[in-house]
Parts: C-alpha cells; structure tokens; sequence
C-alpha cells in the first residue's frame, strides 16, 4: 500500500482544485459552511485566484495517481499567532491510510515557516470522524462554538486548537505496540485549562488596548513584541469555509 504524497498546488491548477473541492462538497455538504450549488458556480478566475495568495497555500493528498485529500492553510483572522485549517477533506477510499494526518502535518510545518504559535479549525459538531482524527493528533476544544449560515442554523460548529512549539509536531496518539494510548479526557482537560488561562489574559489585556500599550510579561506567548502580537479579533459568528 502506497503513502500518499502531499502536494502544494500552483497557480496555474485552478481545474484540479476545482475538481478535488467539489468531489468534497458533495462527498460531505455538512462538514462544509460552503456548499457544492454555491461552488459550481464559481468560474475558473476563481479558482485561479484561490491559488493566488502564497499566505493562503493549498495542497493535495495524491494516492494512486488521484487527488485524494485537500487542506488549505489561511492566516486565522481571529488570532495574529495561529493559521487555521480550512476546507480539510479526504475522499472515503483514502480514510484510515493516515492522508488526513498528514495534511495536518504540511500546515503546521507551514505555521511554523511563517512562525505561527497555534493551528486553529473549525469543526461540525456532527462530523465524528473528524473530531476523532483532530482528536488524535493532538487538537483540543477552545470552548468557542458557532452556527452555521442559515438555512443550516440549526448545525453547530466548534473550535478546536494545537499549540505549536518550536519543535513541535503532529502525531497520531493512536496507541501501538507496547505503548498505552493516552486518555483523551485527561488531555483535553490539562491543555483546555492552559487555554483558559491564556484566554483570560488576552481580555484582560484587550481591556486596556484603547487606552494603554500592551506590557507583554516575558514567557508568555506572543508572535512579536514589536507588533500587536497575539492580540485577538472579534470572530464573526460565521463557520470558517
């Protein structure tokens, strides 16, 4: 059984993007806020143009000499240290060959090339399997949900986070031989704490950013001290794409 192989796509491949997007709009219409009627649409400018931006890379999990997997990483609006996932997708045939962990992995080498201290993403609350891959390789919840667009209002979605450390990596915790697979409960539960506690220093100093500069205490975690850093963004309640 062959690895798949993990590749960026350029600006001339709009058609392939356009096609690999689509095959995962209708293969999950509710693990996406878009939607397949909405994307078919859309003319090949605009697939080019999602190609465009270096900061916005998107790559392709090929295995067996198809596009079997799709990530693209943006820069999370809500949070100058983190890149989020977005539109992150393997086809059925593909799951469970380790394709989805390894485009977790390509984002958070390229959040560290552009030193992020997080990856972010968003996820249905209804799409178990990919809580369960998210889950494995180290994502916890925020404590931050939203709803999707109507008419699909009635489906929520929920922020999930992995801290990225100088020499951090993506694995899967799936147990193997000789090893015990760690408790998720206790996981979640120690790096969701260390979330809060951050959390509740960024309102404390959002609280003074009109009015003050922001004194950011040495060992906490900020992007740089020469800019505004890890100062947070006001999230539109709108599921990421």
């Amino acid at each position: 059984m062959h690895a798949a192989v993990i590749m960026q796509l350029g600006h001339s491949d709009g058609r392939r993007l356009r096609a690999v997007r689509l095959w995962a709009l209708a293969d999950a219409p509710d693990a996406f806020a878009s939607t397949h009627e909405r994307e078919s649409r859309l003319d090949d400018d605009a697939w080019t143009a999602r190609l465009a931006d270096p900061r916005r890379p998107t790559w392709v999990a090929v295995l067996d000499g198809s596009d079997d997997g799709l990530v693209t990483a943006v820069q999370d609006p809500d949070d100058a240290c983190a890149v989020r996932v977005v539109s992150m997708w393997v086809a059925p045939s593909a799951r469970g060959r380790g394709v989805g962990g390894a485009l977790l992995r390509r984002v958070v080498e390229h959040g560290r090339a552009v030193d992020a201290r997080r990856v972010t993403l968003w996820v249905a609350d209804r799409n178990e399997a990919a809580l369960r891959l998210y889950r494995r390789h180290g994502f916890v919840p925020t404590g931050r949900t939203a709803a999707f667009d109507p008419p699909r209002e009635h489906m929520t979605e929920r922020q999930l986070v992995l801290e990225v450390h100088d020499h951090g990596e993506v694995h899967d915790h799936r147990g193997r031989a000789g090893q015990a697979e760690p408790d998720d409960s206790s996981r979640d539960r120690s790096r969701a704490a260390s979330i809060a506690v951050r959390n509740a220093a960024r309102t404390l100093w959002s609280s003074s950013w009109r009015s003050a500069a922001i004194v950011v205490p040495a060992g906490l975690d900020t992007c740089s001290r020469s800019t505004v850093g890890c100062s947070p963004v006001s999230r539109s309640i709108v599921a990421a794409p």
